[in-house]
């Protein structure tokens, strides 16, 4: 049972409070062992769960918002610019893999193999062909689109030996982004070929 003191000021309460603590005392003290304490833990637990319900004020929103805006601030050009990178990276790769492949094929058939520009410049893609002078004859073993990106090259066509050799004197294709302003740095993809018909990629700035 639960046991309660009373002091001096219990006796000096007027007798409307005295008769109401009176029968609240006698209405606990015949409640179960740990009843009381159970009815606490409920009020505990539902005042919690009325806070919880309470939501966001204006001030906290503003916060959040805030903190929102800064991040997208800082976030959103280096999202941007991850994936320019990438796009730049991709399309480098493309076109070193379509040198890998003609010079692969003019090893494996024993004869000139080219990767040549279509109708207006590698902008508009370019294929790799065994025989003829471009992607409209000969034997087209593939071809490619070009991507959003600005491209220049030495040359429109890049052609190997039977022995992987590349019979141009000098070829190069340089990509960069359609909107890259001159000096902005490593936004610029080379890729060369050496006479020994080694294709290779180098990062420079715009030009």
């Amino acid at each position: 049972m639960r046991e309660f003191e009373f002091t001096h000021k219990f006796f000096s309460t007027p007798p409307a409070h005295l008769a109401f603590l009176t029968v609240h005392r006698v209405c606990l003290e015949r409640l179960p062992d740990g009843f009381y304490d159970q009815i606490i833990k409920i009020q505990d637990v539902d005042m919690r769960y009325r806070n919880a319900e309470r939501g966001f004020t204006l001030i906290e929103l503003m916060v959040v918002v805030a903190v929102l805006a800064i991040i997208a601030t800082v976030a959103v050009p280096s999202f941007q610019q991850i994936i320019e990178n990438n796009r730049l990276a991709t399309e480098a790769n493309r076109i070193f893999s379509a040198m890998s492949y003609a010079r692969s094929e003019a090893v494996r058939v024993g004869d000139e193999a080219s990767m040549t520009a279509e109708t207006g410049g590698f902008s508009n893609g370019w294929c790799v062909h065994v025989g003829g002078n471009d992607c409209s004859d000969g034997d087209v073993m593939r071809q490619f689109e070009a991507g959003d990106l600005a491209y220049s090259s030495s040359g429109t066509q890049v052609t190997f030996n039977s022995r992987g050799e590349m019979t141009n004197a000098n070829f190069q294709i340089a990509l960069e982004p359609l909107n890259c302003d001159s000096g902005e740095v490593d936004k610029r993809r080379v890729i060369s070929v050496s006479l020994s018909g080694r294709a290779s990629i180098q990062t420079g700035d715009c030009t």
